[in-house]
């Protein structure tokens, strides 16, 4: 009898403490990854088939075909740039420089990076888009603030800049026309191509401008 009763209060006392001994060896589920965005399928203003994948955040990829989800063939619109841009501030805007009349843009700002997109003249196309802070990142990993010593660029493709990029560097890579870096100079004012030594020395990339239409420098 007495062996029984001992017997019993073994398990009742096992059954207690196996589930706080199992909670606390247990591993934690490690959280879920984040769904991609899915592919979004619209009709364009002409009636064809406009598909993307939506920007939804992280770098920004750039090549020599598209910035992100724009692309050669996206309509110059905010019906057509706003979805591609879910949550970004995505509005109308003018580019003043010059003399000249206004440029129609279209901005867009999200994580404090701004795209500004132009319309390819003589089309309903997007035409030269340009990108400021955030995170883009260049087909070869090339980031904003990165030195022209570090991006692999070649000093004969490399001229200077005019307009809102006087005094700016602007690079293009081998066969990719589309795609420039635009490199800043500290301290160089001259208009004349700096030394490649300054390039080393001094630039950094400021922004990445993508050439809409036929590129021409």
């Amino acid at each position: 009898m007495l062996r029984s009763l001992i017997l019993a209060a073994s398990l009742l006392a096992l059954a207690a403490c196996g589930p706080a001994d199992k909670a606390q060896t247990g591993k934690t589920a490690a959280p879920a990854a984040a769904p991609a965005p899915d592919m979004v399928t619209r009709q364009a203003a002409d009636g064809a088939v406009d598909r993307f994948t939506p920007y939804a955040g992280g770098p920004l990829m750039l090549d020599e075909f598209s910035v992100g989800p724009l692309m050669a063939q996206t309509e110059f619109s905010l019906d057509a740039v706003a979805p591609r841009f879910p949550k970004a501030v995505v509005k109308s805007a003018f580019l003043h420089q010059g003399a000249g009349e206004p440029t129609p843009i279209i901005t867009v700002e999200q994580g404090g990076g701004v795209i500004e997109v132009q319309g390819n003249p003589g089309t309903t196309k997007v035409g030269d888009i340009r990108v400021s802070g955030g995170t883009p990142q260049g087909p070869r990993g090339e980031t904003l603030g990165m030195r022209w010593a570090n991006a692999d660029m070649d000093y004969p493709r490399c001229w200077m800049g005019k307009d809102r990029d006087l005094h700016a560097v602007i690079c293009t890579q081998p066969g990719e026309p589309v795609l420039r870096y635009v490199f800043a100079v500290p301290g160089w004012t001259a208009d004349t191509m700096p030394p490649e030594a300054v390039l080393r020395d001094k630039a950094t990339l400021r922004e990445f401008l993508w050439r809409g239409g036929a590129p021409v420098q």
